[in-house]
């Protein structure tokens, strides 16, 4: 087995509504580290298992529809939370 991995972070903001939250109900940010690697059991005829470029791009545009769905989940988890105009 051969692999490729690239690495990447994302930075979240975002507070919760509610007295349980406590200091969680201010603004407040996340910081997450994500590896991505990519397996293949041969080598293509350059010995190349996928470019590291569009490996990294790959896992970029990854991060950009996980922002959107982390966005999303955060303001639709909670049936009482309306969610904010875009």
């Amino acid at each position: 087995m051969f692999a490729v991995e690239v690495r990447d972070h994302i930075m979240i903001a975002h507070s919760f509504r509610g007295a349980v939250f406590g200091p969680a109900q201010a603004l407040h940010g996340a910081t997450f580290v994500v590896d991505a690697a990519f397996m293949a059991e041969t080598l293509d005829a350059n010995g190349i298992v996928i470019d590291i470029g569009r490996a990294h791009e790959a896992l970029k545009a990854s991060l950009a529809v996980s922002t959107i769905a982390i966005s999303t989940t955060c303001w639709t988890s909670k049936a009482s939370t309306p969610r904010p105009n875009s």
